[in-house]
This record gives structure tokens, C-alpha cells and sequence, in this order.
């Protein structure tokens, strides 16, 4: 769901410019102290992103794992991208 908010939210930004490349992804994981799998939850996201973006979905990526998120969310996403 994070990543079809960006989506959205990069669709409304855009303003007839179009994307030259994701420069960065940042994935904020809500979890336990034993969960050690916070990569393969952003996997998620960067999946969806290259589906969508194609070619133009490279980036690096971040991901933290904590104990809590505002509102309660299981996810945070961020990006950050290059535009023509």
C-alpha cells in the first residue's frame, strides 16, 4: 500500500514532466527486535515500483527496522526521483 501511495502522490507532482529515474528508495519497517527480514518487506515495494516504471525504476535502497511508525502503520516509504 506505501508504494501506491507514492505512486499517487508522484503522479500528481509531476505536472507534465516525466521521470528520468527513482534515485532512492527509504523503507521504515515496524517490527520486533528478533525480526530480521526488513529487506524483503521493501522488496515489495521495489517490485511494484519496477512493474510500474520499468527501466526507470533503478535506485538505491534503505531500509530501518523500528519499533513503532506514526498512526500505527506497518510501513513508511519514501523516494526520492529524478525528473526531465
Amino acid at each position: 500500500m506505501s508504494a501506491l501511495n507514492l505512486l499517487s502522490q508522484l503522479d500528481q507532482a509531476l505536472n507534465g514532466r516525466r521521470i528520468r529515474s527513482l534515485v532512492k528508495v527509504e523503507g521504515y519497517i515496524c517490527a520486533s527486535d528478533t525480526f530480521t527480514e526488513h529487506a524483503a518487506v521493501l522488496n515489495g515495494a521495489s517490485d511494484l515500483l519496477f512493474q510500474v516504471l520499468g527501466e526507470h525504476a533503478g535506485h538505491i535502497r534503505t531500509v530501518i527496522g523500528c519499533s513503532s511508525l506514526p498512526l500505527g502503520a506497518a510501513t513508511k516509504v519514501s523516494l526520492i526521483a529524478e525528473l526531465d
